[in-house]
């Protein structure tokens, strides 16, 4: 019984985990940045947004450092999750099922149906 659904939970069950993650930073963010979180001094991204705000027109790099620093971090963490679920994926690239090879258009284009829609 683990030998057939085990491998195929697992990937889920990462790829969910890894989502959970980005989302737990964010919530804490968001959350920080209310000023109902984490309390100063302790620095976080939601902190130093909210800190940074009342400088933004002065000094903007205070606002868009971690600002960029939580958009690349969520970026990377999604990206992460999307490409654990591609490479555990136990249809294979594109959702093929194993062995089935994807057919080729008169173009070059690949097509679900096998006609040449292509130029």
């Amino acid at each position: 019984m683990f030998r057939h659904l085990l491998p195929h939970a697992a990937g889920p069950v990462l790829v969910a985990g890894v989502l959970a993650l980005a989302n737990a930073v964010l919530v804490e963010s968001a959350i920080s940045y209310l000023g109902f979180g984490i309390q100063p001094p302790t620095p976080t991204w939601g902190n130093l947004l909210n800190q940074g705000q009342t400088y933004a027109m002065m000094a903007p790099w205070l606002v868009l450092a971690p600002g960029l620093a939580l958009f690349l971090t969520l970026l990377a963490l999604h990206l992460l999750a999307d490409g654990l679920r591609r490479w555990l994926d136990p249809r294979g690239p594109a959702g093929l099922s194993r062995g089935a090879a994807p057919v080729l258009t008169g173009s070059g284009n690949r097509t679900a149906r096998g006609r040449g829609d292509g130029p």
